[in-house]
């Protein structure tokens, strides 16, 4: 993955995934992740992996549950989900543990 250290933004929306693919977890520099409307059910503990990533747009993905490793994210400054898949106090739970990042509910 040495060959994409000046890759900052990646936008792989509309694409099937259930979760994302773990060679993203191997790009030094990513900073925004665009990956809405994948399916994607599972976020990987590795994100935390991700330590300039600043924006995380997840919107249209029926994610189960979120890793603790979201809050190891240093530089991470917005989060955007579906509200519809955070039912009772879900989503509440989340803005708890990604203290001081924007979470959007769309």
């Amino acid at each position: 993955m040495d060959h994409m250290t000046s890759l900052t933004i990646l936008d792989i929306g509309g694409n099937r995934f259930p979760q994302l693919p773990p060679y993203l977890f191997q790009v030094p520099n990513l900073g925004q992740l665009l990956a809405y409307d994948c399916h994607i059910q599972e976020i990987s503990p590795a994100i935390n992996q991700l330590k300039q990533l600043y924006k995380l747009i997840l919107v249209k993905n029926p994610i189960k549950s979120f890793p603790t490793a979201l809050a190891e994210l240093p530089q991470l400054k917005t989060l955007e989900v579906s509200k519809q898949y955070f039912p009772g106090n879900k989503g509440q739970q989340l803005v708890d543990l990604l203290e001081g990042v924007s979470v959007r509910f769309y």
